[in-house]
């Protein structure tokens, strides 16, 4: 469930923009207006509220409604959201779990749609940094999106109801380029198809 609720975070804000003295909402549509395919390196870590921490490693591709998170090992898994369903396999017990996602989609509606964020989300804006407050009965307290002088993003730091914080950090993105055919599909989580 922890990994779930960073791609909340991760979905709706991942390839966002931040410059000074101007609306967020209005800078990530005009900025990112072009932007179909995003994809790249993360490092996740997970903060325990009794102080304890993971690390977890690992490659992404978002495209449309779609993404897919390869976690490395130790802690290997293939996380794949496909419009509101999320799909998580376990290479080591070769299982997928299966479950409805509903913000999986917003990242897109974000894009073109500004305002639907708002309808789930009550949004703050601080220096290069975001702050969304889910209106809902949400896992997720809190989403701190934290932006860089080059308008990308730093971090995102998800504070759930548990008192569990989650950061995520991207390397290495690019935006548009060709996404491997079939990455999105259920079969590439088990290795028929890449």
């Amino acid at each position: 469930m922890k990994r779930k609720l960073i791609f909340l975070a991760i979905l709706i804000l991942s390839f966002s923009s931040l410059a000074s003295g101007s609306n967020l909402l209005d800078l990530v549509v005009k900025h990112y207006r072009n932007v179909n395919t995003i994809s790249g390196s993360f490092i996740q870590t997970a903060i325990f509220p009794d102080g304890r921490t993971k690390t977890f490693q690992g490659s992404f591709w978002i495209a449309d409604d779609k993404s897919r998170w390869d976690y490395k090992p130790p802690d290997e898994q293939v996380v794949l959201t496909v419009g509101n369903r999320i799909y998580i396999y376990d290479p080591f017990s070769q299982q997928i779990q299966e479950g409805t996602f509903p913000f999986a989609s917003v990242y897109k509606k974000l894009l073109t749609d500004p305002k639907r964020l708002k309808e789930n989300f009550s949004l703050k804006e601080k220096k290069n940094t975001l702050l969304l407050f889910p209106k809902d009965d949400s896992q997720v307290k809190s989403i701190q999106v934290n932006f860089d002088n080059n308008l990308n993003v730093k971090s995102i730091v998800v504070l759930d109801s548990a008192g569990n914080r989650t950061i995520l950090r991207f390397t290495k993105v690019e935006f548009n380029k060709p996404i491997p055919k079939g990455i999105f599909r259920l079969s590439a989580l088990t290795g028929e198809a890449k």
